[in-house]
């Protein structure tokens, strides 16, 4: 009969404590709210080191969480009461039973602001009493009501009162309400995918009229002055444009009112843009290489690493959230050998379409590659031009730009300037030079391994000094160089009319 080790620990499963209801602090729309949940493990012996994770429910609906933990924290996005409960599970073993419901009932400013009877005008006969009309309201806890005589408060209540005389001729104004705020027709939360059409539209109720303004975060969409509704519509919908968009509301009479929508757009994996593309990693024999390759889609994607032939290395990797649409994957490979080195596959599915499968490269460190895209950006000066070229791979080591002028008098290169690795479209500006001449230019990539094994070439031309004469020039002013198609990422509303870019260049 086989022995148990002496250092074996049995362990005793028991279903967590039921946990108590759970509670939060003080819920309002369209504002952050956190529920917690507590239970307790009665796994014996009391130190097995397994951990609690909960479950939710929203009425008697699984809720799909970012982490499995308690406390649970969201965005409040209805005005509706909805039950919430939780449930404790523990790691390797069995799951409580669920907690006692909580109604949250959030609470939330005035909407749906409307005036009964709805006529807007009447008139009255002096020292009579005013008409009864009733201002009525959505909001929680309950509305008070104050009626405005030309910007001066003049009377309280659901109900306006008063005697009619000639100082009461005017409008009687109310500050701005967000009647509906949708985005396609919907409140609340909307998922698309990628390319649909989006349009945006809010609703405004106020006397007089409000300045209306649409918001991504803090970027202004469109803005209405003097109305009760803005329009704004993406022709495609764009990954990056998944957030919180807002409609603000204000008529200088009370505080500015706003309400928000969330937008989701589902898409395909594809290289973060934000991130460093590298795909190709370098290292010794016997050495470690941390690969990470970004990515940007949703819903977030699940990594697999592969490779089609015998490696010792643990392909398990592992992936971090960088945000709501973007996911690092990772790879750890340590004490390379011969035949680690080679291509690994990284496939990547989040279900939105097809699988897409990049290529990883750990080569044996060696010089840098040759800079690609080296030309002249036609920006001329009478003694400087502005060059540019994109930096190849560096080789496994830091790697620097030797750039190089030609001396057509004595046919000798001079070094012009040393430039340090950016990991992007370099851009530089070199000065100095004599009007209307032409200039060769030559390239090298350097690393503390060995250089490069070739220079690669440009030939410009400095305007003629007669060119000046149509140039004008200021006093203790930085020139700035001309933005290249490389070098520019595209606004994700770039064709909806708004000023926005990004550009992907440091300016030398």
């Amino acid at each position: 009969m086989p022995c148990a080790d002496d250092d074996t620990v049995y362990l005793h499963h028991g279903k967590p404590t039921t946990p108590v209801r759970p509670v939060s602090t003080t819920p309002v729309y369209n504002q952050q709210v956190t529920l917690t949940c507590s239970s307790t493990s009665t796994t014996v012996p009391a130190d097995h080191g397994l951990t609690l994770t909960y479950i939710w429910q929203r009425d008697r609906t699984h809720i799909t969480v970012t982490s499995p933990g308690s406390p649970y924290t969201f965005r409040v996005s209805s005005r509706d009461s909805h039950s919430y409960r939780c449930r404790a599970r523990e790691s390797q073993g069995l799951e409580s039973e669920w907690s006692q419901g909580y109604n949250m009932e959030p609470q939330y400013g005035p909407y749906q602001i409307s005036l009964t009877p709805s006529i807007s005008s009447y008139t009255v006969t002096e020292h009579q009493a005013l008409p009864s009309i009733t201002c009525s309201a959505i909001c929680r806890p309950g509305c008070t009501y104050r009626w405005f005589h030309n910007g001066t408060a003049f009377s309280s209540g659901a109900v306006l009162q008063g005697q009619a005389d000639r100082s009461k001729t005017g409008s009687y104004r109310y500050p701005a309400t967000v009647i509906m705020f949708t985005v396609n027709s919907l409140s609340g939360t909307l998922a698309v995918n990628e390319s649909d059409p989006v349009t945006l539209r809010c609703q405004v109720d106020s006397n007089p009229r409000s300045v209306i303004r649409l918001l991504n975060g803090t970027e202004e969409l469109t803005r209405a002055d003097n109305s009760m509704t803005a329009e704004y519509r993406l022709a495609s919908a764009d990954c990056r444009q998944r957030g919180n968009y807002s409609c603000t509301a204000t008529n200088n009479i009370g505080a500015p009112v706003s309400q928000r929508v969330e937008l989701l757009v589902k898409c395909s994996p594809r290289l973060d843009e934000t991130a460093v593309k590298q795909l190709k990693y370098a290292s010794r024999l016997g050495g470690n290489v941390n690969v990470s390759v970004s990515v940007l889609a949703y819903p977030l994607p699940t990594f697999t690493w592969s490779r089609t032939t015998s490696t010792s290395q643990d392909l398990t990797g592992s992936s971090i959230p960088v945000s709501a649409i973007s996911v690092t994957a990772r790879l750890h490979l340590t004490n390379l050998q011969q035949q680690d080195f080679g291509d690994y596959s990284l496939t990547v599915n989040n279900g939105e379409s097809s699988s897409v499968t990049y290529t990883v490269s750990i080569v044996s460190e060696g010089p840098p590659d040759v800079p690609t895209q080296f030309r002249d950006l036609d920006n001329a000066t009478t003694s400087s031009v502005w060059l540019s070229w994109l930096p190849g791979f560096n080789g496994g080591h830091p790697q620097t730009f030797l750039l190089e002028h030609l001396k057509f008098a004595t046919r000798t290169w001079t070094v012009y300037k040393t430039y340090a690795d950016t990991g992007k479209m370099m851009v530089v500006e070199v000065t100095g030079l004599t009007p209307g001449d032409i200039h060769i230019f030559r390239l090298h990539a350097r690393n503390d391994y060995v250089d490069s094994n070739r220079y690669v070439f440009v030939e410009t031309r400095t305007a003629g000094a007669d060119a000046a004469a149509g140039t004008s020039t200021y006093e203790g002013m930085t020139e700035t160089p001309p933005v290249t198609y490389e070098s520019i990422r595209a606004s994700p509303y770039q064709n909806t009319g708004a000023n926005s870019q990004g550009s992907d260049h440091d300016n030398k």
